[in-house]
C-alpha cells in the first residue's frame, strides 16, 4: 500500500516538475523561516532570565509632565530616588544605582605598571555601580566576591575578558587601574573583582564598574549631589522589592513620594511620575 502510494507520488512529481520544485522550495523556505523566527523570539523572550530575583527587579522609570503634557520620559532618574525609596517605602529591599559614564563622556583606564609598556583602554561599557548591583542581579564572579567587591570607595570588577586585556596572566585582584575623563576626573581604583562575561541576552551591559562611593571623593558636595540629589536625572535605579510584594501597591506610593521630596513643584503646572518597569 505505502509503495504504491510513494509510486504515485514520484509519477506525479516527474510529470509536473516545475510545480513539484516549486511546492517544495517553498515548504523548504516556509519552514526554514519559521524555525528562525522561533530561535529569534526564543532568544528575545530569554532576556535576564538568568537574573535568580528577576520576578522582583525593577528599573525606576521617570515621566516628566506640564499640564499634564508629557513632555520626557526617561530610563535614567535622580540620584535621591534610590535612598528616597529605601527610606519610606517598606517594601523596597534593596536598591543598586548605575552612573553611565561611557556613553556620555571619552573615559580612558589606564593599567600604569604593565610592562613593557603601560595598556590604556577607552571604555564604553563603563558604569559606576552601587555595591548591591552584583548580588541583585546574580552576575557569577571567577574572582572576588559579589557581595562586598563595590563597597569601598575606590574599588573596581571588571570583566573577564577586559582582565585578560589588561592583565595577561597576572592574578588582576589588588592591580590598581587610573581612570582620566574628559571632565578632568583622575582617579586610581583597585581590583576586587573579576566576573564572567556577560550573556548575549541582557540588556545591561557592561565591561568595567567602578564603586559608586568612589564618586563620594570628588569633593565636599559629591556625597549630596551623588546620594541624595533630585535637580539632576542621570542614574539608573534598580530596586528589589521583598518577595510578594505588588509593584502597583509600591507605586501608589510613589506619587506622595515624589511631592515629598520635590515640594518646589507643588503649584507648577511640571510634575515627575515614577514608574516601575519590570
Amino acid at each position: 500500500m505505502i509503495r504504491n502510494l510513494l509510486l504515485t507520488a514520484l509519477r506525479n512529481l516527474k510529470k509536473s516538475k516545475f510545480f513539484s520544485i516549486l511546492n517544495i522550495s517553498g515548504l523548504a523556505i516556509g519552514m526554514a523561516v519559521f524555525l528562525l523566527i522561533a530561535q529569534y523570539v526564543s532568544f528575545e523572550r530569554s532576556f535576564e532570565n538568568f537574573v535568580p530575583y528577576k520576578n522582583d527587579i525593577y528599573r525606576v522609570k521617570l515621566e516628566m509632565y506640564r499640564s499634564n503634557e508629557l513632555l520626557q520620559a526617561s530610563a535614567e532618574n535622580y540620584p535621591g530616588v534610590a535612598l528616597a525609596m529605601k527610606n519610606e517605602i517598606p517594601e523596597v529591599e534593596t536598591f543598586a544605582r548605575l552612573y553611565n559614564m561611557g556613553y556620555k563622556n571619552n573615559v580612558i583606564i589606564t593599567y600604569e605598571d604593565a610592562k613593557p609598556q603601560p595598556v590604556a583602554i577607552k571604555h564604553r561599557g563603563f558604569l559606576y555601580a552601587d555595591s548591591a548591583l552584583l548580588p541583585m542581579m546574580g552576575y557569577k564572579m571567577v574572582k572576588g566576591n559579589a557581595a562586598s567587591a563595590l563597597a569601598e570607595p575606590k574599588s573596581v570588577v571588571l570583566s573577564e575578558k577586559y582582565a585578560k586585556l589588561y592583565f595577561g596572566n597576572e592574578d588582576p585582584m589588588g592591580k590598581v587601574l587610573h581612570l582620566q575623563d574628559d571632565d578632568f576626573n583622575n582617579e586610581l581604583a583597585t581590583v576586587t573583582g573579576v566576573f564572567k562575561d556577560l550573556p548575549a541576552n541582557t540588556h545591561l551591559r557592561f565591561d568595567i564598574l567602578f564603586s559608586y562611593k568612589t564618586l563620594y571623593g570628588r569633593g565636599d558636595w559629591a556625597p549630596s549631589r551623588y546620594n541624595e540629589s533630585w535637580r539632576r536625572k542621570d542614574m539608573y535605579t534598580f530596586v528589589k522589592l521583598k518577595s510578594g510584594t505588588d509593584p502597583k501597591a509600591v507605586e501608589a506610593k510613589l506619587p506622595a513620594l515624589v511631592d515629598k521630596c520635590e515640594p518646589q513643584l507643588k503649584g507648577t503646572p511640571r510634575r515627575d511620575v515614577l514608574v516601575l518597569q519590570p
